[in-house]
Order: structure tokens, then sequence, then C-alpha cells
């Protein structure tokens, strides 16, 4: 439901486009934010529904197989040198197929860059206040891409925490950003 719930207040907010990489973003924005509301005790997205779809840390890690689906077609990737092109009449340019990129990199911001998960729900209520602030207040395109968001959401982050705008339990977002963003290859050059 929070998943669900998010990607109107991303359409309300940012604008982003479903579709392609944009809608990769929007994607994972819902993942991200609906574990957070959730209280991020599992990288599962659907887990406490009963109907696992796919892991936001692990996202080569096929969760589930759809019918009619290879096992191999379900992972994501996890870097964006491997992002995949898709036609628009595929999962509208891939929405669901390569927000894993972004999904890894977010919550490896949560979890202070551990690539392993332990629930981590004192981490997730901060992150998820700095995401919302971001969404709202900075001038996103419609059509931005991954990489064009992890760099403006770095830069607002070090911004607002230069100018001490952050919370306490906000202090060290930005620099978990930015490494989770290098880490999946969203971000090559320091901000």
């Amino acid at each position: 439901v929070a998943h669900e719930f998010t990607h109107s207040v991303i359409d309300a907010t940012a604008g982003f486009s479903y579709r392609s990489e944009s809608g990769a973003l929007n994607e994972s924005i819902a993942d991200v934010l609906g574990k957070c509301v959730e209280g991020f005790e599992s990288p599962i997205i659907g887990q406490s529904a009963g109907l696992e779809i796919r892991n936001i840390l692990n996202p080569d890690d096929c969760v589930r197989v759809l019918p009619g689906e290879l096992p191999e077609s379900c992972a994501q990737p996890i870097q964006y040198s491997d992002y995949q092109i898709m036609p628009s009449t595929e999962d509208n340019g891939g929405v669901h197929a390569n927000s894993g990129i972004m999904n890894r990199a977010l919550t490896l911001a949560i979890l202070g860059g551990s690539p392993t998960f332990t629930p981590r729900p004192a981490a997730a209520i901060p992150f998820a206040a700095l995401l919302m602030d971001a969404l709202d207040h900075v001038a996103f395109d419609s059509e931005s891409g991954l990489e064009d968001f992890a760099a403006s959401l770095t830069a607002y982050c070090l911004i607002r925490e230069r100018a001490d705008q952050v919370t306490s339990s906000q202090k060290g977002l930005c620099s978990g950003l930015e490494s989770s963003f290098k880490s999946t290859e969203l971000l090559s050059e320091p901000i």
C-alpha cells in the first residue's frame, strides 16, 4: 500500500514520467519509501503482504519468477553499466527491470554502506524525510535519469548539511549517498 501511495507523492512533487529511466527512478523511490514506511525490516518488496516481488538490496537475486518468465529474466541490474535498454512496449521501457540499480544505491545509503541487510528502522525515517524533502524542493525534470537524480540528490543533501539544515539523525547520510551512488556507477566524480 505504501509503495502505491508513494507513486502519488512522486507525481505531485517531482513528477517523474513513468517510462524508461525516469520510470525506473519513480519505481525505485516508491519501493524504497514503501519499505521505509513499513519499518525497513526486510529488503524484500511485498514480503509483509505475502507476495514477494523483488530484493531492494540485492536486485540481482531473483525473488519471484512470474509464469512464462525465465528465472534469469527476473533478476535486475545492480550497476548502471548493466542498465537494460528496452522498447517502450516492454515494461514501459524497463521501469521495473531497471529499478534495482537505484534500489540498491538507496538501500546501501540507509544501511550505512553495508552490503548485508540488518533491519534499520531508525535510519529509514530520517532518510525518507530527506528524500521526500528533495522530491518537494529540487527542480527535477520529468525525464530525469538515474545519474541526474543521484547527482542532484547528493548535491541537495550536501548543501543542506553544510548549511546545518539536517537533523542529527540525518548527519552522515550525504557521504553515504555519495558512496552508494559511486558503488552502483551512478556517480563517478565527487560532488
